[in-house]
């Protein structure tokens, strides 16, 4: 038997796919990004805002009219109903959006094609984090990532799959003790991590994070940079 798609309270009719807790848009079956942006607009217009959001996905393969501001307003509509999962899948390197970065209801995070510039005037805070996926995902700095992960003080997965970080003279000037003592078990709670697809320098420093996580499997495959 189908499942109706209005309900009754009180004589008013509801349509029910307004109180899904779970949305995922694909813009592939849109002609174009603009009828996309105006149809993921209207769904959340619509909804309650007071009703929470469990898990927001959004894939973006068209990159014909993408503006970061359209993925931004995204992310910070589910942010405001209290996200619980979100997943980014970019098809080019769209920015970050600074909305996020301080979402305190996330439990898992899933990156993809997406680049993270400039976040030294901004609070990260991932409170309640403990997966982080990012594939494809470009930093512009290597400091960047470091406090990327420090806003994650109980994150348990770590996976970056091709990620690449841009500048890295920052790690280069500092010496291994510096780092350590600066962020030695900055992740005390990993049982996870997994770098592949990556350059040999972040291998190296994801030890000295997690170094004193009680369970960590770590899953390390290197590109060696020929300099």
């Amino acid at each position: 038997m189908s499942h109706p798609i209005f309900s009754s309270d009180q004589n008013c009719w509801n349509p029910l796919w307004l109180l899904v807790l779970v949305l995922h848009f694909d813009d592939e079956t849109f002609q174009n990004f603009a009828s996309f942006r105006h149809f993921v607009s209207l769904v959340f217009l619509l909804r309650d805002i007071t009703l929470p959001l469990q898990s927001f996905h959004l894939k973006c393969s068209n990159t014909s009219g993408i503006q970061p501001q359209d993925i931004n307003g995204f992310v910070h509509a589910a942010a405001q109903r209290g996200i619980e999962s979100l997943n980014l899948e970019m098809s080019c390197m769209v920015t970050l959006p600074r909305s996020i970065l301080h979402c305190k209801t996330l439990v898992v995070h899933r990156l993809k094609g997406l680049r993270v510039n400039d976040i030294s005037h901004v609070v990260v805070e991932f409170p309640l984090l403990k997966t982080l996926h990012m594939s494809n995902v470009t930093i512009e700095r290597f400091k960047y990532l470091f406090e990327l992960l420090s806003g994650c003080p109980i994150i348990e997965e770590l996976q970056a799959d091709d990620l690449s970080v841009q500048n890295v003279e920052w790690l280069f000037r500092k010496e291994k003790s510096v780092l350590a003592k600066k962020f030695l078990s900055l992740l005390p709670n990993m049982i996870r991590a997994s770098i592949t697809k990556s350059p040999s320098y972040l291998t190296n420093v994801v030890p000295i994070l997690c170094a004193e996580a009680q369970v960590l499997r770590a899953e390390f495959v290197r590109i060696i940079l020929w300099l």
